[in-house]
């Protein structure tokens, strides 16, 4: 979906996403293994359960969709959306593989969802709102889409500090080239890490009984080579400032970043540590 009127930050993040989709299609085994437990732990927030109509807010390729897809079975539905055209035909391609007709994914932006109110049981979002160009938009647009009592569940990064998959990489490209600083209220992976934040965007939009509790992440690498392809395959917004570089200053970033992922081996592979924030809101019945 796009349009003469889109936000430029929608139309800027499509472009980007899409041209990594066929990096997040390649290391699709390992996201399974390394983040398949927020997947369990936002859809268990929800409550998403069998015969539920539910919603996943930022799908990418797929995730947590399918997963929701496989708990509330052929009696109910998932949605999945996403502003990257290419990184949901992976989604599709994988929902038609496991064959789960129950499961659809369409272009949008969160921010305006062409769904009718009350549509749905449960919502996700896994480390989506945080990109999105008005976060108190979204969530406004997921209250008014839930069913009285339904549960919104959503996953945002903690503070750089403690995810240091993230910051390492562009500690060392900044060495070689300027790496933009981007606003704090700008979208970006730590724009909602500051505690509190993402609670009272749920409570702005209506929600009761909201609650934030942080989630650690583990991240397993066989080697700070696979950290340094894995991530730089990934991470549509610094690929290009890497591609950016002299071959010899690539070839010196990559040497720099794979000695500094190599500080967390643990015998015979690299674990690296991650914090998410999660938090969850229920919209109020009916009086």
């Amino acid at each position: 979906m796009s349009g003469h009127d889109e936000n430029p930050i929608v139309t800027s993040q499509r472009a980007s996403w899409n041209s990594a989709a066929w990096a997040w299609e390649k290391w699709d085994a390992w996201l399974e293994q390394n983040m398949g437990v927020m997947n369990d732990r936002l859809l268990a927030a929800a409550g998403v359960a069998e015969g539920h109509q539910a919603l996943d807010l930022g799908s990418g390729t797929g995730q947590p969709a399918l997963a929701a897809a496989r708990r509330v079975g052929p009696k109910g539905g998932v949605t999945g959306v996403d502003v990257a055209g290419e990184m949901l035909e992976v989604a599709r391609k994988k929902a038609r593989a496991l064959g789960y007709g129950n499961v659809t994914f369409h272009v949008c932006d969160a921010c305006s969802l062409p769904f009718e109110d009350g549509l749905f049981d449960a919502a996700v979002s896994r480390f989506c709102l945080m990109f999105t160009p008005d976060p108190r938009k979204a969530a406004r647009e997921v209250f008014r889409l839930l069913r009285p009592g339904g549960v919104f569940a959503a996953a945002v990064w903690a503070d750089s500090a403690r995810n240091p998959t993230f910051t390492l990489a562009q500690r060392v490209l900044n060495r070689y080239a300027l790496v933009p600083a981007l606003s704090p209220d700008a979208p970006g992976v730590f724009r909602m890490a500051k505690p509190g934040t993402i609670s009272g965007i749920l409570r702005d939009a209506g929600f009761a009984q909201v609650n934030e509790e942080e989630a650690p992440l583990q991240y397993t690498y066989a080697s700070g080579e696979m950290y340094f392809e894995n991530f730089m395959d990934m991470a549509a917004p610094l690929r290009p400032i890497y591609l950016g570089l002299t071959p010899s200053q690539r070839q010196e970033a990559r040497g720099a970043m794979i000695e500094e992922i190599e500080r967390y081996r643990r015998g015979e592979s690299v674990e690296v540590p991650g914090v998410a924030i999660v938090a969850r809101g229920v919209k109020p019945a009916r009086a």
